[in-house]
């Protein structure tokens, strides 16, 4: 079997956490943000989530949550 170097590390570009969430609130962006959680890590993703979408308007299709065996955090209005 033939193994293949991994590519140079000049190759990726460096991004922060804060860089990827900005270009997600773009409709252009290359990123979709995947984020699960169990029990209360559900709930805290929940919120995360809500905030990212609410205020710092990363769009809808850019993030992906799965929660389980979570509470729920927030009430329906």
């Amino acid at each position: 079997m033939r193994t293949v170097p991994p590519p140079s590390p000049a190759k990726y570009e460096k991004l922060t956490l804060r860089q990827v969430i900005k270009e997600a609130a773009q409709p252009n962006s290359r990123f979709v943000l995947w984020l699960s959680g169990h029990s209360q890590g559900g709930a805290v993703m929940q919120v995360w989530a809500y905030h990212k979408l609410h205020e710092d308007g990363v769009l809808p299709h850019h993030l992906l949550g799965y929660g389980f065996a979570s509470p729920t955090a927030f009430e329906g209005r």
